[in-house]
C-alpha cells in the first residue's frame, strides 16, 4: 500500500469520525433547540400574567438564544455536508489508486520478463532496495 493511499484511507477514517461528531452535535442541539422552544411557548403563555415587563424581557431573551442556536445548527449542517463530500471525494480518490494497481504490477512483470536491459535495471533496483533493508542476493529471492 502507498503511502497515498495510507494517506486517503486515514483522511477517510477521520472524516467519518467528524461527520459522526457533528452528527450527534446536531442531534443534541435539534433537541435542545425543541426543549427551549418548548419552554419558551410555556413562558410566553405563563409570565405576561405575572409581571408584563419582565414575561417581554425574558421572551426577547428566550429569542435571541433560539436564533443563536438556529445559526449554530446551520453552521453545522454546512459542516457535515462539506465532511460528506470530503468522504465521496476520497473514497472517489481510493477507488482510483486500486484501479492503479493492475497497470504497476503489469509493468513490474514486463520489466521482469524483459531480457536484456530492463531486466538488469530492474534487478540493480532490486539488490538495492534489499540492500537497504539489509539482504544480500542469497536472500533475495526465497
Amino acid at each position: 500500500m502507498t503511502t497515498q493511499q495510507t494517506r486517503v484511507r486515514r483522511n477517510l477514517k477521520v472524516n467519518q469520525g467528524r461527520i459522526i461528531r457533528t452528527e450527534q452535535l446536531l442531534q443534541r442541539l435539534e433537541k435542545r433547540i425543541d426543549r427551549l422552544e418548548k419552554q419558551n411557548a410555556a413562558l410566553k403563555a405563563e409570565v405576561p400574567k405575572r409581571d408584563p415587563k419582565l414575561g417581554q424581557q425574558k421572551i426577547v431573551q428566550l429569542e435571541k438564544q433560539n436564533a443563536y442556536l438556529r445559526a449554530e445548527l446551520s453552521k453545522l449542517r454546512a459542516r457535515v455536508d462539506q465532511n460528506t463530500k470530503d468522504n465521496k471525494q476520497n473514497a472517489n480518490s481510493i477507488t482510483s489508486l486500486v484501479g492503479l494497481r493492475a497497470p504497476i504490477q503489469a509493468l513490474v512483470r514486463s520489466f521482469k520478463q524483459t531480457p536484456g536491459a530492463p531486466f538488469t535495471v530492474w534487478r540493480m533496483w532490486m539488490l538495492s532496495t534489499f540492500r537497504k533493508q539489509g539482504l544480500y542476493r542469497k536472500q533475495m529471492f526465497r
